[in-house]
């Protein structure tokens, strides 16, 4: 059973590919990589048009994270789809997770090697770790459905809005992407996080002469001086 492909898409959404193309029926299991995170399967996957315009480029499914692992669905990779994106209530901005395939089947799991990857920060729109008014305008072009003029971004980067996403970019994705922008945490718009947010860029102390890292388990912030900088 191989480790699947992932790639974050956005602060709320992860792209998972199974592997290999031809293999049989697999679940996704997914887990926030600190103390508390907790292995929760994806559920049956739903048509999610990523690129934002029906009709337009290639027709994707999005699978919400479940909390029963009776919920979770074995299917195989054609029917998860080419990838697949993941979200739910738990799968929160600038985390990291872990993910693995189970190629078992209800109650006999075979589990494959972990992958892991981080989620976009809060308000970031485009991944540049950069959180500035470009990604405000980027939701609202996306939520009068021009995705074509900002060709880079997808609907998955858009819908940040909601404890839990809607898979719909709205004006709610633009006032929140504007939290970001001020400043504001995924925590600040009460909404609740099973690991805390661990993203390098979070961390910034504007020192030049420090190295910024954060302990992905407890979220602390590390400014380590460099040694013989000016």
């Amino acid at each position: 059973c191989d480790a699947p492909a992932v790639v974050a898409v956005g602060s709320r959404y992860l792209a998972v590919t199974l592997l290999p193309p031809d293999a049989g029926p697999q679940a996704i299991v997914i887990r926030g990589k600190c103390t508390g995170g907790v292995a929760r399967y994806v559920g049956a996957p739903v048509p999610f048009f990523n690129e934002g315009i029906p009709g337009v480029g290639p027709e994707s499914r999005a699978g919400v994270l479940v909390d029963d692992p009776a919920d979770g669905v074995f299917l195989t990779p054609a029917e998860w789809g080419d990838p697949v994106y993941v979200t739910g209530l738990t799968l929160a901005p600038g985390s990291t997770y872990e993910i693995w395939a189970d190629c078992g089947s209800p109650g006999n799991p075979a589990f494959s090697d972990k992958t892991t990857a981080v989620t976009y920060r809060f308000g970031d729109v485009d991944g540049n770790t950069v959180r500035n008014i470009n990604d405000v305008f980027q939701i609202i072009l996306a939520f009068q459905g021009n995705f074509l003029i900002t060709p880079n971004v997808t609907r998955s980067q858009t819908d940040i809005a909601g404890c839990e996403p809607n898979l719909l970019p709205n004006i709610n994705d633009a006032l929140w992407s504007i939290l970001g922008f001020q400043g504001k945490a995924f925590v600040d718009v009460e909404c609740s996080n099973e690991c805390p947010p661990c993203h390098p860029a979070d961390c910034d102390d504007d020192d030049d002469c420090t190295d910024d890292s954060c302990v992905i388990e407890t979220g602390e912030c590390l400014n380590e001086p460099i040694k013989n900088c000016e």
